[in-house]
């Protein structure tokens, strides 16, 4: 049964420091408190997210480009966990690729976003008691948070939105929390982590 929280909409994102504006800075890691953290992004590219390099070991290529399935990504996975910088990245993108085409079905959703114009991009954010970082981990990550159809947003740590639900992504760097911005919805995708609200508590994926 798909879970929803109404309500979120931009004064939630406001509210964790979401949304300030500015230019983008071409370290690995950007800080949220009093920094730009939202930026738009013109213009279509391919999804490095799909592409292998070429020096790939040519039996893991194949294996990995035979996955034609989130699952099947997955597992390939289990397989090679050291290989998770490429694998993840096409777990992402096949999995976005799946909902847009079946709809989130069974998925947690968070509805009631207002979404922006624009590429969507890929990033972690990792919160700490002060503040919030936002960490490239994958290829064709960006240090800026965007709310855009697309837009992949891993979560570390603790994460409220408003009054209404808090994230804790607490998987490592091959299973995190992860949501994607499909029109005026934040859609789980994978990773292990909780969601919180008023009505209780739901464990995504393998709880710790």
């Amino acid at each position: 049964m798909k879970r929803h929280y109404s309500n979120v909409g931009m004064a939630a994102l406001i509210a964790v420091g979401f949304l300030s504006a500015g230019s983008e800075q071409p370290s690995r890691t950007d800080e949220l408190t009093g920094q730009p953290a939202f930026a738009k992004q013109a213009g279509t590219s391919v999804d490095p997210r799909l592409v292998l390099p070429a020096t790939i070991d040519r039996a893991l290529k194949n294996e990995i480009e035979s996955a034609t399935s989130s699952d099947a990504l997955e597992q390939v996975l289990q397989r090679h966990p050291d290989q998770g910088q490429l694998i993840v990245p096409r777990i992402e993108a096949l999995t976005v690729a799946e909902i847009r085409s079946d709809g989130p079905r069974d998925r947690f959703v968070i509805p009631g976003l207002e979404p922006d114009e624009g590429q969507g991009n890929s990033v972690t954010l990792q919160s700490t008691n002060d503040r919030v970082t936002l960490v490239t981990e994958f290829p064709g990550d960006t240090a800026r948070v965007r709310f855009s159809d697309g837009s992949v947003h891993r979560f570390v740590g603790r994460f409220p939105f408003a009054d209404v639900v808090t994230l804790f992504g607490e998987g490592d760097k091959n299973h995190r929390l992860t949501f994607v911005v499909l029109e005026d919805q934040m859609i789980y995708v994978r990773g292990n982590g909780r969601v919180v609200a008023a009505t209780g508590s739901l464990q995504l994926g393998s709880a710790k």
